[in-house]
């Protein structure tokens, strides 16, 4: 909620002009409705230094934040909207938002748990970009994740539809302004739970290490100068024809499988790193707790459970192994939660990553 993307005047104002009006009004009345309530309520802003350090080859929507000068800490286009900065303190400004994802560099999960909150209610820009990215970080967290259909902007209608009929509701709940605010306030009349009843929270300047963004060694280098592969999903529930799953990418699954095969086996004798992150429950799939959208489907339908045939590795990459390494612990969206990953990237100084699998609009994005 920055001047660059709501003032007429700002610099990227032409990516979301077609709904910010209403929604940053809606967003206004919804922040004046729950402002005597319990409510944690939080700001996240984008800023950048003046020359742009920060974004080390940047592209998409950051190259044209870099491009058009939006978000230059100090400037007026950078600040928060009028509207909410009058709010402060009440709302707390978490600074160090530097790309797409609000928990990275802000200090966010720690100010979120320190108030013991359970949902996290999204509001802002971009509907596709930061408003996804900081919803799929806040459900691997742990968070039920509410996404307010009216008080997020998308850059075009048919993406604000899309994201809101197919890709929240794979992860969280979807809901009005209205129905939102019913929600909160029902809860905050029966004394409800801590997230209509946060304590004080006085977030620190200095940012948790483990949320800060480390960076990959990218500078200098040629594209594709260490490279990793990494298949994510080839598991028999869903490219076996018998899998759990396999319904929901049976129309491409066939092709997708023979090229990643085809690809795969190209680079088997270069030094490409090779790896691949399945996803495993428990017999009792305890660690899915409350489990919405896709995740919800595998729990309801037995899919992924560790020692079945359904959670092996489709037999075609099973052979390749050691040459693929598998790192196990993945039991959400996100290939890089409970794998060690990023550790395996680091290790091998890798500078690009070549994402291979299913499902597209899940665990790939």
């Amino acid at each position: 909620y920055q001047n660059d993307y709501f003032a007429p005047w700002g610099a990227l104002h032409s990516v979301i002009e077609a709904s910010c009006a209403p929604v940053l009004a809606k967003t206004l009345a919804f922040v004046h409705a729950v402002e005597s309530t319990g409510v944690l309520l939080l700001a996240t802003p984008i800023r950048f230094t003046e020359d742009y350090s920060e974004l080390v080859e940047p592209t998409g929507i950051l190259r044209a934040v870099r491009d058009l000068g939006a978000f230059r800490a100090g400037s007026e286009g950078a600040e928060l909207v009028p509207e909410l900065a009058r709010l402060c303190p009440r709302l707390k400004v978490l600074p160090g938002k530097r790309g797409l994802n609000a928990f990275t560099g802000t200090g966010l999960e720690a100010a979120l748990q320190a108030a013991r909150i359970t949902d996290v209610v999204l509001c802002g820009a971009v509907t596709s970009v930061c408003i996804d990215s900081t919803g799929r970080a806040a459900h691997e967290r742990g968070f039920r994740v509410h996404h307010i259909s009216d008080c997020i902007c998308g850059r075009t209608e048919y993406e604000q539809e899309h994201y809101v009929r197919e890709i929240f509701p794979l992860y969280g709940d979807v809901c009005t302004k209205e129905e939102a605010l019913t929600r909160i306030l029902a809860a905050e009349e029966d004394s409800g739970p801590p997230w209509c009843r946060a304590p004080p929270l006085t977030p620190s300047a200095d940012h948790s290490p483990s949320a800060m963004l480390h960076t990959a060694e990218v500078v200098g280098e040629t594209s594709f100068a260490r490279t990793a592969v990494v298949l994510v999903g080839y598991q028999n529930d869903y490219f076996a024809p018998w899998g759990a799953l396999h319904s929901v990418i049976e129309a491409s699954c066939a092709p997708v499988l023979a090229k990643t095969l085809a690809f795969v086996h190209a680079v088997e004798s270069t030094g490409v790193l090779l790896l691949a992150t399945p996803i495993r429950f428990t017999e009792d799939y305890s660690e899915l707790v409350e489990p919405t959208g896709i995740l919800r489907a595998v729990r309801d339908l037995g899919a992924f459970r560790a020692g079945s045939e359904g959670a092996e590795l489709v037999p075609e990459l099973a052979r390749l192994c050691p040459r693929l390494k598998v790192l196990p612990g993945k039991r959400g969206l996100n290939a890089f939660t409970g794998t060690g990953l990023e550790a395996a990237l680091q290790a091998a100084r890798i500078t690009d990553v070549v994402l291979c699998g299913a499902v597209t609009s899940v665990c790939i994005d």
